[in-house]
């Protein structure tokens, strides 16, 4: 589990699919955050920089991130968000 306080950095593993690595994070702070998925205790976190990504991690569900909203230097944003969390066994 993350445990932090607002200004914090953490550097947290992450991969995006086409690479894997080290980022460092900080912390923005927690709040409830509504989603398709449902209303989550989430822990906000930023990656700094020109191109600005955030993250939404749900304290209450396994640390999933369940908003990502990232702003490229041009100003362009894209955002995802968890649409539904399912869990269960493997048959």
């Amino acid at each position: 589990a993350l445990y932090s306080r607002q200004g914090e950095a953490l550097d947290i593993a992450i991969t995006t699919g086409k690479k894997y690595g080290q980022f460092r994070l900080e912390v923005v702070g927690e709040e409830e955050i509504s989603v398709p998925a449902g209303t989550f205790h989430a822990l906000h976190l930023r990656v700094p920089g020109v191109a600005q990504t955030e993250v939404w991690l749900a304290r209450d569900a396994a640390q999933l991130p369940v908003k990502v909203q990232h702003v490229d230097g041009k100003g362009n944003t894209l955002v995802l968000v968890a649409m539904s969390i399912e869990s269960g066994s493997a048959p």
